[in-house]
């Protein structure tokens, strides 16, 4: 059993309070003020802690209460640049028509009473493949350096103070079912307010996105409060509209209904009410989250049995063991792969013929990736070599029609001198 600190409780309590619009908690012992500070920046909840703070006596450092005010004014000032990024994003992609899906961005602050309480990760935008390369190149004009996503989630693109933005041509997940929901063109989805090639998605697909995103973290042992609390908040937002029972039904279907009840129940445990009901394995994804994503083979299997091996594929990532879980990887053992070739069951000594299905299929998935990665830099370089070549013919037309404006001109200065030559010989003479 994992031992979690005070200071880990107490930003618990503090968020808890804020969010409910209650007062701060009281301090019942001795804390360290900067291990709160680091806990929270840690699980992305430190703009509330900050807020919470504010009425309550605590005896703090000077150079810690420093560190906390420019934590804070960094954050709000990081928000204001991702608004405006937004806007300029959200009229290029319109004045260049392109379809867009814009999955996460500012509107995240719409859940808070507060808007400056919210976090914003990034902002996270769906287009088609065709229109990937300009969309690319847009972003490039707009002075975004494209960076390496070691999570493999969308290309990535940087801007300072800390702006960052993620491109997708498809939503990235391992869940079939999912996948398969968001498969969509662009098009098809809600118009956003006034917006002609802008879309936004529905009150049940953007449950879906976040529950696949949460899902996603979790496989990555990348985590955190504030998604949690995120994915609360909108849950709260949402009335009789919603359509609860379709939602619980695919969920089952996407094989992440256990993982689902345990992130709503672990939310009325750390924001909503406390009801009499069986918190064992909530309790234990709480100490997950809370102790820095710390592995528990236990919880995997009870959350996301079908995803043990891409959990154990993110997470053993230790040189000396780069054999073992690279063998596990490409041969899963066969109550895993009976999710997926049910014939398994039966026939169980068919299981090395469809471990080599199954690879065949990985790497063509992994080799489509590499050539569509190319087409998009060959694309990207053609669209350039077309600018170019348009700019070059510009200037070619203006050139020719400047021309005979200047010959024209040159006449008619020609045309006065001469009568002004004449008239002085007349005076001459």
């Amino acid at each position: 059993m994992i031992i979690i600190n005070y200071e880990t409780r107490y930003i618990m309590m503090m968020v808890k309070n804020v969010i409910n619009r209650k007062a701060a908690p009281i301090i019942k012992q001795r804390v360290n003020w900067e291990n709160i500070l680091k806990a929270s920046d840690y699980q992305r909840v430190f703009s509330i802690i900050y807020y919470g703070m504010l009425g309550i006596e605590k005896e703090m450092s000077k150079r810690c209460e420093e560190q906390f005010y420019y934590r804070y004014r960094r954050e709000l000032l990081l928000g204001e640049s991702y608004k405006s990024a937004e806007e300029v994003i959200w009229w290029q992609l319109e004045r260049h028509r392109i379809h867009a899906l814009i999955l996460s961005g500012t509107a995240v602050r719409e859940l808070y009473h507060i808007p400056d309480m919210a976090h914003i990760d990034g902002l996270e935008i769906l287009v088609d493949k065709k229109d990937l390369p300009l969309v690319l190149r847009l972003l490039r004009d707009m002075d975004y350096e494209q960076r390496e996503n070691r999570t493999g989630t969308g290309i990535l693109f940087v801007r300072t103070p800390g702006i960052q933005v993620a491109i997708y041509d498809e939503i990235l997940t391992d869940n079939r079912e999912l996948k398969r929901f968001f498969s969509d063109p662009v098009k098809k989805y809600l118009h956003m307010g006034d917006f002609r090639y802008l879309h936004r998605l529905s009150p049940e697909e953007e449950y879906f996105y976040r529950l696949g995103k949460l899902t996603e973290s979790y496989i990555r042992g990348m985590i955190r409060v504030r998604e949690v609390l995120d994915f609360w908040l909108f849950m709260e937002r949402q009335g009789e509209d919603f359509q609860w029972k379709e939602a619980k039904e695919f969920r089952k279907k996407m094989q992440l209904d256990e993982f689902a009840c345990q992130i709503e129940i672990l939310c009325d445990l750390w924001f909503g009410k406390v009801e009499s009901q069986e918190y064992g394995t909530a309790l234990e994804l709480e100490e997950y989250i809370l102790s820095g994503n710390t592995e528990n083979p236990h919880l995997d299997a009870a959350l996301l049995p079908y995803g043990r091996v891409m959990l154990d594929f993110y997470r053993r990532n230790r040189e000396k063991e780069w054999d073992e879980r690279q063998r596990q990887w490409l041969f899963p053992p066969r109550e895993y792969m009976i999710q997926f070739f049910p014939a398994l069951e039966k026939y169980p000594f068919l299981l090395p013929f469809f471990w080599l299905v199954r690879d065949v299929r990985f790497w063509k998935q992994m080799l489509m990736k590499r050539c569509k990665e190319r087409i998009i830099a060959v694309r990207m370089s053609l669209l350039d070599l077309k600018e170019k070549l348009k700019g070059k013919f510009i200037r070619k037309e203006q050139s020719a029609d400047e021309a005979p404006a200047k010959e024209e001109a040159l006449e008619a200065e020609s045309g006065k001198k001469q009568p002004d030559a004449a008239e002085s010989i007349e005076e001459e003479l």
